[in-house]
């Protein structure tokens, strides 16, 4: 009974995605809409994708910083918790 509750979901499910789908791909527009971009939004947009990019092509000072974060909280978590002592 339970797997037959699921298959339903999963059906009721993938209608509703496949219907955004089917909107955004093999339908025409209603109308077009002119879209307006403004100079705080063009740097905003440009600052977020080279971050983006950067990130993505070297990681390291990022996952560097959160080793460091982390170090020394395992120990903390113990002390404090009284776990496994």
């Amino acid at each position: 009974p339970l797997a037959l509750i699921g298959v339903v979901f999963s059906v009721v499910s993938a209608f509703f995605y496949l219907r955004v789908v089917v909107l955004m791909y093999m339908k025409e527009p209603r109308l077009e809409v002119p879209v307006s971009t403004s100079l705080p939004l063009k740097i905003v947009l440009a600052t977020t994708a080279a971050a983006i990019v950067l990130l993505g092509v070297y990681p390291a000072p990022l996952l560097d910083l959160a080793t460091a974060a982390m170090t020394g909280w395992e120990q903390v978590s113990v002390v404090t918790t009284g776990v496994l002592q």
